[in-house]
């Protein structure tokens, strides 16, 4: 019997799926927010959900070495905090954890590769090899000059990611950053504008997260909680969405029902 058709990967989180039900096969979905916030831990722990359901998974990263993706991954797996295996002596407890869960790990469809300063010709070379249903971007930023973006290029980079989306029949998740924004508007909720000149790569997306932590800004507001706004690229918002952080797991989850 033949394996279904690839439709998408689905959204792991209820309350994220009743906005966005699943990353279509053939487009290309853009996550974004302001540094620190929690993009990569939420691409990575929806990377490690999407390739425990057995779906290939390609994770490539301009800015963090594979050997610190996998020892998040794994102790998310683990569910144990990402600095535990640093600790000496290493919990007994947390090391049994992470040896019980090395097996699944290793039989996952997932793997992370790092290209520290790209180029995005890099990221599609690393995909058409792989061939993965969900391929992970992140993030465009550090894959050319962070400091002189330029709209032409990301335009490109745009094209080259939809047409690998498209032609594969995969589904393209890219990270990027944020533009600052001036003191007086320090911790207000993002929008789209904020793309700056990335605004030419979300015209080829079929749609925008804006990720936006209050606790960042201020301890006492809404803790370990994110929001998740979800557009189309010229900003018409289809709803938001409030996960649980738990950033020192590398994971997200729904927040308990009131």
């Amino acid at each position: 019997m033949n394996a279904p058709a690839f439709t998408g990967v689905e959204i792991p989180y209820a309350s994220l799926r009743g906005v966005l039900p699943s990353l279509k096969a053939g487009t290309v979905t853009l996550l974004s927010s302001w540094t620190t916030i929690g993009k990569t831990a939420l691409a990575l722990d929806l990377a490690r959900r999407t390739a425990l359901a057995g779906v290939p998974t390609l994770y490539c990263s301009g800015h963090e070495k594979r050997e610190h993706l996998v020892v998040r991954v794994l102790t998310a797996t683990a569910d144990v905090d990402n600095t535990v295996l640093n600790e000496r002596p290493v919990e007994p407890e947390a090391l049994e954890r992470v040896k019980a869960v090395q097996d699944i790990l290793t039989a996952m469809p997932m793997n992370t590769v790092n290209l520290l300063n790209g180029p995005m010709s890099r990221v599609v070379e690393e995909a058409k090899a792989e061939d993965p249903r969900l391929l992970v971007v992140d993030d465009v930023d550090s894959l050319t000059d962070p400091h002189d973006l330029q709209e032409a290029e990301l335009a490109k980079y745009g094209v080259m990611l939809s047409h690998l989306a498209r032609t594969r029949q995969m589904s393209v998740l890219v990270l990027s950053q944020l533009n600052r924004v001036p003191s007086d508007e320090y911790g207000r909720p993002p929008r789209i504008e904020d793309l700056g000149v990335r605004q030419a790569l979300a015209q080829a997306c079929e749609t925008v997260i804006l990720m936006h932590r209050p606790e960042f800004y201020d301890p006492d507001d809404r803790p370990m909680e994110v929001d998740l706004q979800v557009l189309n690229p010229t900003g018409a918002s289809h709803g938001t969405a409030t996960l649980a952080a738990l950033l020192a797991r590398s994971q997200f989850v729904d927040l308990p029902e009131q």
